[in-house]
């Protein structure tokens, strides 16, 4: 198949070796193997050969095979892959694999697991030899403790000249002191005026309990207040957080470029300081292009609207507000959607909150709704109040009338 450009292959328990060779040709430019293995690795040595215009390639060994089988055939094919823009390995890596791996002039995106065994020679001799990756945007490490992590970028050394924009690493649990440290390693290792994602995401299988570690303050977040073209930022754990109102304004102040934040938890904030409606005010003014916010809120405080803040921001549409507390859905759904024209839902937990939080927040969401609806009535009566007398049409419906129902049952339960 001479024009065939894209193989993969996702069986488990069969991987015919001779046959994907014959598939095999000069146009292939994305090979992805997603379980093989270790017998079948020489095959990889082949497609380095035979399509030397190949752009993305993705493996994962069996787990428990040969590890150093599959470094020396990855080392040896990685050697002839001069064209590769995309690499993702799913195998724990070795120093020699890693210096393949930045041979590779192209290199925009790499997926790995952590370094085995890093030393602090490896680390002194590191500086010099990791520069090369002059083209890396895209920096993925998981199946990691974020000590290994740490390690990992402390082997690669001080990159000055990487262009590297977004960085994610997906862990094992972890404390609070790790991530701490963690976000050191990161700041002190990449130009953070170039880093516009940043992402530490938990496993969600992990069974490392919240309730005997110290919540992600102000003075761990702050070394992140340097990163002033931040884009995206989520930091998911089951780590809570304890963030009150003029801290979230410090550190959202810093990130006006933010379009994305996620500071959500396995297990909720759960802690004396959570920001209020004020803090999520100041974070959307300071943050106007935002797109998407997971936090906690109390929303149980009443406030005024700075301003400045009402209506600025038109562009979050996704909000996630987790097991926030409440006590007034008329207030938190008007004040919200003065604040957030373009809000239609604000999602929250199912499960693990509070009945009378859960009933509230779905009251909330009539309101917005209702608002939404009179908005619409609103625009068209407007627009036929400006024809003739006599031309004036009725305006379309734009709500079932079960929709009213529920405002006005949402306002007369909480009145």
């Amino acid at each position: 198949m001479p024009n065939l450009q894209q193989l993969r292959w996702d069986n488990i328990t069969t991987f015919p070796a001779n046959v994907l060779r014959f598939l095999c040709g000069p146009e292939i430019k994305e090979v992805g193997f997603n379980v093989i293995p270790a017998s079948f690795f020489p095959f990889i040595t082949m497609i380095s050969i035979a399509c030397p215009e190949l752009r993305k390639l993705q493996v994962r060994q069996v787990c428990g095979e040969d590890v150093e089988h599959t470094h020396r055939t990855l080392t040896d094919a990685l050697s002839n892959m001069r064209n590769l823009q995309h690499l993702n390995i799913d195998t724990p890596m070795s120093h020699s694999l890693l210096q393949s791996v930045k041979g590779i002039p192209s290199i925009r995106s790499l997926i790995i697991q952590p370094l085995r065994g890093t030393s602090t020679s490896d680390i002194g001799h590191a500086q010099a030899r990791w520069s090369a990756f002059c083209n890396l945007s895209s920096l993925c490490i998981h199946h990691v403790h974020l000590v290994n992590a740490a390690g990992t970028l402390d082997a690669m050394g001080r990159l000055p000249v990487l262009q590297l924009k977004e960085f994610t690493c997906i862990s094992s649990g972890h404390p609070t002191p790790d991530i701490s440290n963690f976000l050191r390693t990161v700041m002190s290792h990449f130009d953070r005026t170039r880093l516009s994602a940043l992402s530490i995401l938990e496993d969600p299988d992990t069974s490392l309990s919240a309730a005997s570690l110290a919540p992600l303050n102000f003075e761990v977040l702050k070394p992140l207040m340097s990163c002033e073209n931040l884009e995206k930022l989520a930091i998911w754990t089951c780590i809570p957080f304890s963030l009150d109102d003029n801290e979230i304004s410090i550190l959202s102040s810093s990130w006006p470029k933010l379009r994305s934040l996620n500071f959500g938890t396995r297990d909720g904030w759960g802690t004396e300081k959570e920001p209020s409606l004020k803090g999520l005010t100041v974070l959307l003014d300071s943050c106007p292009d935002l797109e998407e916010l997971h936090i906690v809120i109390d929303a149980s405080l009443y406030h005024d609207l700075p301003p400045s803040a009402v209506g600025r921001n038109r562009n979050t549409i996704t909000l996630f507000l987790d097991n926030s507390p409440l006590e007034d859905p008329l207030y938190v759904s008007s004040f919200l959607h003065l604040l957030l024209p373009n809000l239609y839902s604000v999602n929250t937990w199912e499960q693990n909150i509070s009945p009378d939080f859960k009933q509230r927040w779905a009251a909330v969401n009539n309101l917005i709704s209702g608002f939404h609806t009179m908005s619409q009535y609103r625009s068209q009566w407007s627009a036929e109040a400006s024809r003739p007398y006599g031309q004036i049409k009725t305006p379309e419906p734009v709500a079932k009338w079960n929709i009213i129902e529920e405002v006005a049952r949402s306002t007369s339960s909480f009145s």
